[in-house]
């Protein structure tokens, strides 16, 4: 499914409505794995809360409830089980607990970083300037097919996974950044700079650094770039990286408030 996802949402040429059902198979994965992190986390208060009886009502695994007894010899997992494969009950503990792998996460993560850019790039007429707007409802007069609302939902999208710290410790691929950064269309560095300030506000400091460090010699080209559209977001950008990041005065260094020290390239500097 990710495979077929991955294809939809990154081709081009792909019809808006196929981009649109790919976001909702996204967010349905998203959302879920929302659900779940707020549930183990309700479940580990009442555990170890002395004389709380209240999981064993309401957060008991869903194999052992009565109602479920009556319908399991019926589905597909048990039979699978009488037919000598895993035990319905283990193999139900397993699907319903427990985050998706993190090859998947990585991947949705991905396509969700690539997909605004993917999409200004085959839109011209698109520019991604307001890096603070939040996708319009489905209610709103912005037509639920067009490439501005996929771009914000997207958009949205990964700043449910950083604020929710769903999937700790991805790994986040800046070669689709970074080759938008070095571009000449405007639309495509636009969505990359949107991307990056939707960093600075929601990912962790450790793994924001990380991408930084990565993207620190495209940031510097586009710095040189006296667009108008262009200008203002990378300024608002450095403004925001300077505040979380002050700049150190001895040796042209970055020192976080973390208290480690991040050298510059020797490049960037000349």
């Amino acid at each position: 499914m990710m495979n077929t996802i991955n294809r939809t949402v990154l081709t081009n040429n792909v019809p808006a409505e196929m981009r649109r059902i790919a976001l909702d198979l996204l967010e349905v994965i998203i959302r879920w794995e929302v659900y779940r992190k707020q549930e183990a986390s309700e479940h580990a208060v009442i555990e170890n809360t002395p004389g709380s009886r209240v999981g064993q009502v309401f957060l008991t695994p869903i194999s052992h409830k009565r109602s479920y007894d009556k319908m399991e010899n019926d589905s597909p997992m048990g039979a699978a089980s009488e037919l000598g494969g895993t035990p319905k009950k283990e193999l139900l503990s397993k699907v319903a607990s427990g985050p998706i792998l993190k090859e998947q996460a990585e991947m949705i993560m991905n396509i969700l970083i690539r997909f605004p850019i993917i999409l200004c790039e085959s839109n011209s007429e698109i520019i991604t300037s307001n890096t603070n707007a939040i996708y319009a409802s489905q209610t709103s007069s912005v037509p639920i097919f067009s490439p501005d609302y996929l771009i914000k939902r997207a958009q949205e999208l990964i700043k449910i996974v950083f604020q929710t710290d769903i999937w700790p410790n991805l790994d986040i691929r800046n070669s689709s950044i970074e080759k938008a950064l070095s571009s000449k269309e405007i639309n495509s560095i636009n969505a990359a700079l949107d991307l990056l300030s939707i960093f600075l506000q929601t990912m962790k400091k450790e793994m924001m650094l990380k991408v930084f460090i990565g993207l620190q010699k495209s940031i510097y080209t586009v710095c040189q770039n006296t667009h108008p559209h262009v200008s203002r977001p990378i300024y608002n950008l450095l403004c925001k990286l300077m505040s979380i990041f002050p700049p150190s005065c001895s040796n042209m260094t970055i020192s976080p408030k973390s208290g480690a020290t991040v050298k510059v390239s020797s490049s960037i500097q000349n």
